[in-house]
């Protein structure tokens, strides 16, 4: 492979976890919720939640090079982020399935 790809590889996934970085960290407290959590139910917060840890998994699975089991955990993550309104956490989910087919060679897809 290009020295090229090695980059931009490693950009994409910077990208990534810069997304994860700004969704904060797992068990934080209701203050440091993204605004549209502030009024939410405990059953949104714990559906975020598991969002979150699903998006974690997901990156340590591309990290081991499991790329097919990454998309299949982001794609999990999506559809809990969509149930629960989170449209920042869909959006980076989307990023994350993006780095998943890259690394899988879909190009197109991705």
């Amino acid at each position: 492979m290009s020295k090229s790809w090695y980059w931009l590889k490693y950009f994409l996934l910077g990208i990534g976890l810069s997304l994860l970085i700004l969704l904060g960290q797992p068990g934080a407290s209701r203050a440091r919720l993204p605004v549209f959590l502030a009024g939410a139910t405990q059953t949104n917060i714990q559906q975020h939640h598991q969002a979150r840890s699903l998006t974690q998994a997901g990156h340590k699975q591309l990290d081991r090079g499991q790329a097919s089991n990454a998309l299949q955990t982001w794609q999990s993550a999506t559809k809990i982020y969509q149930q629960s309104g989170d449209r920042v956490g869909v959006k980076g989910s989307l990023v994350n399935q993006s780095l998943a087919l890259q690394v899988k060679g879909l190009y197109p897809r991705a």
